[in-house]
């Protein structure tokens, strides 16, 4: 290596503290964007915090407004009674010991109306029931349902058409339990108080649901 070479050659001493000084500054750059970026997250989760409570404000504001109105407007149709077609949204409820007062009368899709069971009802499907409950013969309650199922008496059809989808539901008859759940809908008679529709079209909405939560 010729002198002039050697001379211009950089000691290794100060190529060790070039690299030391680069790889601080590098890390220090490095742990200020982190902080920096930290900070902005935090910032805006603030931000967002503060435009959620000003957005629930509002719609309490909003509420709180609605609700006064409303209720002055029912105290004034207490105190004299609304017209005709009053509300022109929802329903109006006015329950007295006489009944229940319904505006408008035809957007109430079921109003509940007093039901007292007698022992003549329940003595009619007491053998069933004896059968189901009692001793667990499902085939001979259902043999007992079936017969109580031709009645003429649509109440009494309607309740042994409930009672048969009930006995076939617990023995894991699922699609005879729809079929009689199917039928029972299309009777025009309530039970115990409840539309007999209402009471299939639960029991069904119930087995489609099990059936989709079921294990595949």
């Amino acid at each position: 290596m010729t002198p002039l070479a050697r001379w211009l050659k950089p000691p290794q001493s100060l190529l060790l503290i070039l690299s030391l000084v680069t790889l601080v500054s590098v890390c220090a750059l490095g742990f200020f964007a982190w902080r920096l970026l930290d900070q902005e997250r935090v910032v805006e989760a603030q931000r967002e915090q503060e435009r959620l409570e000003q957005s629930a404000d509002r719609i309490a504001a909003i509420a709180g407004s609605t609700l006064a109105e409303t209720g002055e407007r029912l105290g004034g149709w207490l105190i004299s009674s609304p017209p005709e077609r009053k509300p022109e949204q929802g329903l109006l409820l006015k329950v007295t010991p006489a009944g229940i007062t319904v505006l408008p009368g035809r957007r109430l899709l079921y109003q509940p109306t007093a039901w007292h069971d007698s022992e003549e009802d329940a003595a009619i499907f007491a053998e069933g029931e004896a059968l189901e409950f009692q001793q667990a013969l499902a085939r001979r309650a259902l043999d007992t349902y079936r017969h109580l199922a031709d009645s003429h008496d649509p109440a009494v059809a309607a309740g042994a058409l409930m009672r048969i989808a009930r006995v076939l539901r617990k023995s894991g008859r699922v699609e005879e339990a729809k079929a009689a759940y199917a039928q029972l809908a299309s009777l025009e008679t309530p039970i115990a108080g409840v539309p007999a529709e209402l009471i299939a079209r639960h029991a069904l909405a119930e087995l489609s649901s099990d059936r989709a939560r079921a294990p595949r």
